[in-house]
């Protein structure tokens, strides 16, 4: 869970920063801010109209986040080759008890063991919200990948925001574990 907060943190940092900005700059609002500010565009190399150019997804709005973050980029990347690692650890692992369940089954004569370790339960095992959050990472560390432009565009903010809600999701997966037992407790 700690490189869980990690990645947290460092999504919610980028996404609390405006361009050319202080870390966290956003927090620290006490006025509003106009999100078509033709100066702010212009400041930093766009049209005073970006925020209606091309499609929907590449407006560019006035206080939008930075594109170019490194650091942040590095450690979303590395958080998503931690998933791909653990999603071939967890299907590795997962063979492993099947083959050995499977055995069981075929020296006891059982037949409950093809329910509880079939394909049917791999795919529910995996398919939760932790692919979705590899998905949409995968995404995001694309659509900003090697970029120089400043600003994000409309797609990668919306990409930034259901990064940072599915890892506050993928979080609480611990807790239904927790939850689970003790429900089974009682």
């Amino acid at each position: 869970t700690f490189l869980a907060l990690l990645d947290l943190l460092a999504v919610l940092a980028w996404g609390m920063t405006t361009a050319r900005g202080t870390a966290f700059d956003r927090l620290f609002w006490n006025e509003t801010h106009d999100d078509k500010d033709p100066d702010w565009l212009r400041d930093r190399g766009y049209n005073s109209t970006a925020w209606e150019e091309g499609s929907g997804m590449e407006h560019v709005y006035a206080w939008g986040s930075p594109r170019h973050a490194p650091s942040v980029w590095n450690i979303l990347a590395a958080s998503t080759l931690r998933q791909l690692i653990n999603w071939g650890w967890k299907t590795c692992s997962w063979h492993q008890r099947q083959q050995a369940a499977m055995e069981a089954q075929n020296k006891s004569g059982l037949q409950f063991m093809g329910y509880i370790w079939g394909n049917v339960a791999y795919g529910k095992m995996v398919f939760n919200v932790d692919l979705l959050l590899f998905g949409f990472k995968s995404l995001f560390l694309y659509l900003t990948f090697g970029r120089k432009e400043e600003v994000m565009t409309s797609a990668e903010q919306s990409m930034l925001c259901a990064t940072f809600a599915l890892t506050l999701t993928a979080l609480l997966g611990p807790f239904q574990v927790v939850a689970c037992k003790v429900s089974l407790s009682l």
